[in-house]
């Protein structure tokens, strides 16, 4: 046992130059046995990471934390919750590169399917079984543009990523900019999770179309409440989505 967590250890210090702690409560051979794993990128979500990951953990054995350099107490409270895996980043570096340091880790642990989901409960982690049933390389839930609570700069945002991405691709996609998503063993070993802040998406999207990889989509709910707002979005990405 011991021997497992110290080669991880030496992995992730690989991964990002040795400035990540690594954290595990979880017996290694459980995540052997089991290769589909939630991965949630989080930024100071002191206030739902404890909820989101109960709930995840309701769904599926694994769950891996990326926290991404959190200032307030999210390193605390994850360093408490037990059955989860937890890469610690010593500074923020942005929710691109949170995830690709998480799936490069997961790869590493020959994981077969990644559910990425939003650590502010934006994201219900009950609807993860619907991306099980789902077929396709990648799968993107996607939200409803109609839903009168998703704020007018999501709306707009969203339209205009999706006309971008339809015109730059070819490939018609609702909902580009989410990130509740599931990608299959042949994406996980295809994509190269490059980009900036938001940007993955996107990046992650048009590489899925020179690579030849099925999408497709799923309906989710998302929960939109000011006092849970997620720390990585801000106005900003999204203008440098459409840019980019």
């Amino acid at each position: 046992m011991r021997q497992n967590i110290m080669r991880s250890q030496e992995l992730l210090s690989k991964l990002q130059g040795g400035k990540i702690t690594y954290l595990s409560n979880l017996l290694f051979h459980k995540v052997m046995n089991d290769n589909l794993w939630v991965l949630i990128p989080a930024f100071n979500e002191e206030r739902a990471i404890k909820e989101v990951v109960a709930r995840a953990k309701k769904q599926v054995s694994n769950v891996l934390i990326v926290n991404d350099g959190s200032t307030d107490k999210t390193s605390l409270i994850l360093s408490r919750i037990k059955g989860v895996e937890v890469i610690n980043i010593a500074e923020n570096s942005g929710k691109a590169n949170a995830v690709k340091i998480g799936v490069n880790y997961l790869k590493s642990k020959k994981a077969e399917k990644i559910i990425t989901l939003d650590a502010d409960l934006q994201h219900l982690p009950e609807e993860i079984p619907n991306f099980l049933k789902a077929k396709g390389d990648i799968i993107i839930g996607t939200r409803s543009r109609v839903d009168s609570s998703m704020p007018i700069t999501r709306r707009l945002g969203n339209f205009f990523a999706s006309l971008i991405i339809n015109l730059q691709t070819g490939v018609k996609v609702t909902d580009p900019q989410s990130g509740f998503r599931l990608y299959n063993n042949r994406a996980v070993n295809s994509l190269s999770f490059d980009g900036n802040c938001f940007n993955i998406e996107k990046t992650t999207l048009k590489q899925a179309v020179e690579k030849r990889l099925s999408i497709s989509e799923v309906p989710i709910s998302c929960i939109y409440n000011n006092n849970l707002r997620s720390s990585y979005f801000k106005l900003k990405d999204i203008i440098e989505f459409l840019r980019s």
